[in-house]
């Protein structure tokens, strides 16, 4: 999602007409997960304790209980 765009709940509120499910952690896209991406790295290596860590985290953790 973009940071301060109201783009992530209308996608959310389209996805949910369909019944789809949908994550309740945005992933916006931050300066962390390029520089991660650029070095072959997770966020979570390059900047542990950051909000992009903590978003791909909690969504993770979300989807992962999709599939139980």
């Amino acid at each position: 999602g973009r940071p301060g765009s109201s783009i992530n709940q209308k996608a959310m509120a389209v996805l949910k007409q369909y019944g789809l499910p949908v994550c309740p952690v945005p992933v916006i896209r931050r300066a962390a997960l390029s520089d991660a991406f650029t070095d072959g790295r997770a966020v979570v290596e390059l900047e542990p304790n950051g909000k992009a860590a903590g978003e791909i985290t909690r969504s993770w953790a979300w989807i992962m209980k999709q599939c139980k």
